[in-house]
């Protein structure tokens, strides 16, 4: 399956935003970490201490990014320590991301897959000198992982470390994959596609930190389940999809199609307006997921014959999975838009036959 006219099929920014806002089933003004001026504070330290951007200047691509105001949305209840490595975590993401999505590098297999090593090495504590394709950025960018993969390892437990490098692990396969398909021109389907956006983004890893901004420890029995899985893979499907209805519109105009209202428009050739409604109708199975997991949590803790004070944590760290996404806020405030109607309701209007079996084919 090939591109075709994926870039011709696109609505206006100002309209996919509108359509986006007017459909929107998360609140628009969530609480955020009172903690996030400091955050901020220590983040430019950071950024500084590192040279991965001048923070003097306020047109420098991370700064303007604002991670620690997307920390600070997602984890309310952080305290300072574990704010600040949230958003040093989410400034390193962006600035990683930027590799593959603004340069040559995510646009052939063996570009990535040597970028995504290089920085590896960093995991095994035996890094490479020189950096590859003469990104001698890179030198700089993998200095900064591993001094957050030394912070990281100080507050998690072997079994937390373990699970967050294998979801780091996986995060750089999912980009030398994405960099596989841009080679050969060829979009995924829309399950396929949704299976490699919970790993394509850092939701997981960030997720991974939710145990330690709720200041809560998870039964070691409870990461191995299935019931753990299947929320790690909602939270994570929401927050890919969350981006990628706010990023669509930039997407289509540099020809990326790793986007779910992308795939959409393009697996059953709809406009992209229909297709931010059907991927905005996901997002919200995914949030009533997270919002109706309580039974089935309070089952699995009967089964598994978890104490009280074990059952709480499970119960918050859900609430935490879904607090993460109320970093949506900064979508919309980044994106300098409001409106000043905001629907909570669904999509007027059902799928038809063929929408909707391609909807529900798609995983939560």
């Amino acid at each position: 399956m090939t591109r075709g006219g994926l870039r011709g099929a696109g609505a206006d920014r100002l309209t996919v935003l509108r359509t986006a806002l007017d459909n929107w089933p998360l609140p628009l003004a969530s609480h955020v970490n009172p903690l996030a001026d400091e955050a901020v504070r220590r983040q430019q330290s950071w950024l500084s201490r590192h040279a991965l951007a001048d923070v003097g200047d306020h047109s420098d691509p991370l700064v303007v990014l604002q991670a620690p105001r997307v920390a600070a949305l997602a984890y309310p209840r952080a305290d300072l320590s574990t704010l600040s490595l949230a958003a040093d975590w989410t400034a390193w993401f962006f600035h990683f991301d930027d590799y593959f999505d603004e340069g040559p590098l995510g646009t052939a297999e063996h570009r990535a897959r040597q970028t995504v090593d290089f920085i590896r090495d960093a995991l095994a504590g035996h890094p490479r000198d020189g950096a590859p394709h003469g990104e001698q950025s890179l030198l700089r960018t993998r200095e900064a992982f591993a001094d957050l993969m030394a912070r990281t390892r100080a507050i998690m437990t072997d079994w937390q470390s373990r699970m967050f490098v294998f979801h780091l692990e996986s995060y750089f396969k999912a980009l030398v994959t994405e960099a596989v398909n841009r080679e050969h021109d060829a979009i995924p389907d829309v399950r396929s596609y949704c299976v490699l956006r919970r790993d394509t983004g850092p939701a997981r890893p960030l997720l991974d930190l939710v145990e330690h901004t709720e200041g809560i420890r998870l039964p070691q029995s409870f990461h191995g389940s299935a019931l753990f899985g299947r929320l790690m893979d909602a939270a994570a499907d929401v927050a890919g999809w969350i981006n990628d209805v706010f990023s669509v519109s930039k997407e289509q105009d540099r020809g990326e199609f790793h986007n779910l209202v992308l795939v959409l428009a393009h697996a059953v050739e709809i406009d992209l307006v229909t297709a931010v409604r059907l991927a905005i109708i996901k997002i919200g199975e995914g949030l009533r997921f997270l919002d109706g997991a309580t039974p089935e949590v309070d089952e699995w803790c009967l089964a598994a014959g978890v104490s009280e004070a074990e059952r709480l944590a499970i119960q918050c760290w859900v609430r935490g999975l879904r607090d993460f996404q109320n970093h949506a806020d900064w979508y919309v405030d980044h994106a300098r838009y409001a409106t000043s109607q905001h629907s909570h309701d669904s999509p007027g209007g059902s799928p038809s036959p063929a929408v909707q079996a391609l909807l529900s084919s798609a995983p939560i």
